[in-house]
């Protein structure tokens, strides 16, 4: 890890990152291996005590559960990065739970959060259009930034436009819930099908 940082630093041309992330966090045994007495996690302490990383987060793509909740227990990060879009709310089919469970612990402990997956890389676009997932995702109370995937000016365009639009109402949250009723006995998301890997490739 420490040599992964000395190459970023010396490619990006400075002597500092804003952030760092451990990706794609999978649960009690990853954050066991990082915490362990030969585990990364060791490396971010060290550099974030040296200011040469400013902040420490990590991101995860399963649902939540006790292996999430420990992560933020051990790691007290500045920042999460997780799924946050229409279909991963409590009032939705699915029960993901990420808002239920984040929001809470984020306020308490001043964690700042990155929304990733609005469109859940395009699957839930249909009944309901990209613009109203990504203001739906913006709307949530704690989200710090979208991360969103640009394929295009086009894209970039549409959503500099919508960040700039005013908060949507809750009537407006609600219709946009009812509307996208996602169900994930009719077709689950991408990254919760077992052995998903980030980053792959889906067709």
């Amino acid at each position: 890890m420490m040599h992964d940082i000395e190459a970023t630093l010396k490619n990006l041309n400075t002597d500092h990152l804003d952030l760092y992330h451990m990706h794609a966090m999978n649960g009690t045994d990853d954050v066991n291996k990082l915490s362990a007495g030969d585990g990364g996690f060791k490396a971010y302490r060290k550099l974030k005590d040296s200011g040469t990383i400013k902040n420490i987060g990590f991101s995860f793509h399963i649902d939540w559960d006790d292996g999430i909740k420990e992560a933020v227990e051990r790691f007290d990060p500045d920042v999460i990065m997780c799924a946050l879009n229409a279909a991963n709310t409590p009032n939705s089919n699915a029960g993901v739970g990420n808002e239920e469970n984040l929001f809470p612990l984020a306020e308490e402990r001043n964690i700042g959060i990155v929304a990733m997956k609005v469109t859940a890389q395009n699957r839930l676009i249909g009944k309901v259009s990209g613009q109203d997932l990504l203001r739906y995702t913006l709307n949530l109370p704690v989200v710090t930034l979208a991360n969103v995937g640009m394929d295009g000016f086009g894209t970039l365009e549409s959503c500099v436009a919508i960040a700039k639009e005013p908060p949507l109402s809750p009537e407006q949250v609600q219709e946009i819930r009812m509307t996208l009723d996602y169900n994930p006995d009719t077709y689950r998301l991408a990254y919760h099908e077992p052995g998903y890997i980030d980053g792959e490739r889906i067709s």
